[in-house]
């Protein structure tokens, strides 16, 4: 093994190495938003990337019983206790996919939400989305696939968001508020003791919907006395209906769960798929409603592994690599309303979505063309820009800004530095064209 390595960088140093590599990995679909690492996914590429004769020659072999669960890469990727060899972490930022200098210009800290502070967003605080949120607490699940963080204020207002981050305007979005605080509701107790204020008015001044305004009300057992010219009163009707939801819900939990595990219980070799067609309804609720539940009382799978070794997958990526830089510039180039170039598009055109989910990793060549031709969404919004450009010079029309922001269907992004430029030379080669062609049939 390798000796004389005794030089032991600060503790926050070997954080930014850990948070660097934790960035990369979640890059190449090797590691999650949370962290966690895909082990055998990971072992399987660096074994494939460097050959076990390079790393017994270098003495960075993986050794011992348990090689698996403490060889060096598997200390590299998690947190970090103590330094490791330099050799150890050149071997894996090669294999990230960087040289030296640009691994360490990636930032030390994993920034799924931006860079802080991060804006309070409660419209009844003096200081309504400024940024005097300095910290946020990263959720263990993910939604979607996307990690979802809750953001928590001094003046109570908490809100949670999913990331990572888009565009600037992206920390300005509410997914699922959390708490309101107690100087929203000091807000609401003003607002609802104006009789003058609609419930819409009101709403609209917290930002919530009416519907929002009475349970909060309820809640904080407000005054039901205001204006019938300005709004329906509270009663004590609408309280009691809540009340009434959340109990039918606690049955019609109690009931699924029941059926569904009576069902597991007299067939105990039954299939999910068996249990679907008997129970539609029991799962379709259970999984909507209670998914942690259903995750751990769902029957194993006793699906047996295919053997892929009789596939030429050399052979394979090559021919899968050429058809998908066929499809992607068909789809490019397609005439008619422009087609989002995904990797889902691509593997629907050859017919091949499901290997290219599960099996790129046996493909490079495959991979580098789709990471090559597929589509962001800013860039695809160009495209459909230009498209719709390209219909207006065809008309001989010259649009108004808002125009060809509506028929390039971009109105989302139009806050976005990329999408914004595209616009704006969109409408001056616009105004060069349709003006010079008007000029030439006036002259004709």
């Amino acid at each position: 093994m390798l000796h004389g390595y005794s030089n032991t960088p600060m503790r926050s140093d070997l954080s930014a190495l850990y948070n660097r590599y934790i960035k990369l990995l979640i890059d190449r679909g090797l590691a999650t938003y949370t962290g966690s690492i895909h082990v055998t996914k990971l072992l399987y590429e660096f074994r494939k990337y460097y050959s076990p004769a390079l790393l017994k020659h270098i003495e960075c072999e993986f050794t011992g019983s348990d090689q698996i669960k403490t060889n060096w890469l598997l200390r590299l990727v998690r947190p970090p206790k103590h330094a490791q060899h330099p050799l150890y972490h050149l071997l894996l930022i090669q294999f990230l996919g960087c040289t030296v200098e640009e691994f360490f210009r990636l930032p030390t800290e994993l920034c799924f939400f931006g860079e802080g502070p991060w804006p309070c967003l409660n419209p009844a605080a003096t200081h309504f989305r400024e940024p005097v949120i300095s910290d946020y607490k990263l959720s263990p699940r993910l939604r979607g696939g996307r990690p979802t963080a809750t953001f928590s204020c001094r003046c109570g207002f908490t809100y949670a968001r999913s990331g990572p981050d888009s565009s600037p305007n992206d920390r300005f979005w509410v997914r699922r508020m959390v708490s309101f605080g107690t100087v929203w509701e000091a807000k609401l107790k003003q607002l609802w003791k104006d009789s003058s204020l609609s419930l819409s008015e009101v709403g609209r001044q917290l930002r919530v919907d009416t519907l929002t305004v009475r349970r909060h009300a309820a809640r904080l057992k407000l005054s039901d006395s205001r204006s019938h010219k300005k709004s329906t009163p509270l009663n004590r009707a609408a309280w009691l209906k809540g009340i009434h939801d959340l109990t039918a819900r606690a049955e019609k939990r109690r009931t699924c769960r029941a059926k569904w595990i009576s069902a597991t219980r007299r067939v105990p070799n039954t299939t999910l798929k068996a249990l679907r067609r008997k129970l539609q309804r029991e799962y379709a609720w259970l999984l909507q409603n209670d998914p942690e539940w259903m995750k751990r009382h769902r029957p194993h799978s006793r699906r047996r592994a295919r053997s892929t070794s009789g596939v030429d997958w050399k052979k394979r990526d090559a021919e899968y690599a050429v058809a998908a830089w066929a499809v992607a510039l068909r789809l490019k180039n397609s005439s008619g309303r422009p087609v989002w170039v995904t990797k889902t598009a691509i593997g629907r055109n050859l017919g091949v979505v499901t290997i290219l989910r599960q099996k790129l990793s046996k493909m490079p060549l495959t991979a580098q063309v789709l990471a090559g031709m597929v589509e962001t969404r800013e860039q695809y919004a160009t495209r459909r820009v230009w498209w719709a450009a390209a219909l207006f010079i065809e008309e001989g029309v010259l649009p108004q800004y808002w125009q060809l922001i509506s028929r390039a269907n971009v109105n989302s992004l139009k806050g976005n530095p990329e999408i914004k430029s595209a616009l704006e030379a969109a409408i001056q080669k616009l105004e060069a064209t349709v003006w010079l062609g008007n000029s030439n049939r006036v002259a004709s």
